[in-house]
């Protein structure tokens, strides 16, 4: 087992401080006869900070490999809100290890134990949850007026920028030119796919990279107008 430790205290008249976790540490890594990768110092750190503002902890939290475990003296030196330690146990098993406390969990029963560890995963699910959430709900924001999520700009529209320098996605004519032959052909002259497409090779007509259209990129482009 290899262990990255961090040590916290926020203020010095803080009891056991950062020598004293230090040495704590040092003393459980000899009795589990395991490897110390490093004993990393949040000095003058809070606990209530959001983890995504502690570089301590992100650089150990990127140390660790699995099978690892991220460790603590105590559960109240990982984080004072219960949301961020959910947080930062979820980031901690992204990297395939752990997080174990010096005090707190190793002294609770099994049962009381696997309770504890099932709401850790409860929350660190609903944190994850609740992101994606917000995400959904700001696209769908952004969707509704109008502006660009995003990634590549549908053929059929150009990206520009309004007068609160936001980008947003207008209609270009002359791709929604090529957009109705497609159609056309396809629906009045039931042109197959690859019809569509050596009929516009044969016009000249190309895509925005100067290549003719392939008959899967007539798919797509059909697809996202119907």
């Amino acid at each position: 087992m290899s262990i990255v430790a961090i040590v916290r205290t926020s203020t010095d008249k803080q009891e056991n401080g950062i020598e004293g976790q230090t040495q704590d540490v040092q003393r459980y890594a000899e009795e589990q006869d395991a490897t110390v990768k490093a004993i990393l110092t949040e000095d003058d750190t809070s606990g209530t900070l959001d983890p995504e503002k502690r570089p301590t902890l992100l650089s150990g939290i990127n140390m660790l490999e699995k099978g690892d475990v991220l460790l603590f003296t105590s559960r109240d030196r990982i984080a004072r809100d219960t949301d961020y330690v959910a947080y930062i146990n979820y980031m901690v098993r992204k990297q395939g290890a752990c997080i174990k406390t010096l005090r707190d969990i190793e002294n609770l029963d099994v049962d009381t134990a696997a309770l504890v560890s099932f709401m850790d995963d409860w929350k660190s699910q609903k944190e994850v949850n609740d992101l994606k959430r917000r995400i959904n709900r700001a696209f769908k924001v952004k969707k509704d007026k109008g502006e660009k999520l995003g990634g590549l700009v549908p053929f059929g529209k150009t990206r520009e920028y309004n007068a609160d320098d936001k980008a947003v996605l207008v209609d270009n004519l002359q791709e929604l030119s090529i957009i109705e032959t497609m159609r056309s052909l396809k629906v009045e002259r039931r042109y197959s796919l690859r019809q569509i497409s050596a009929y516009l090779g044969k016009q000249g007509v190309v895509n925005r990279k100067g290549k003719v259209f392939s008959a899967s990129s007539v798919k797509n482009i059909l697809g996202d107008q119907s």
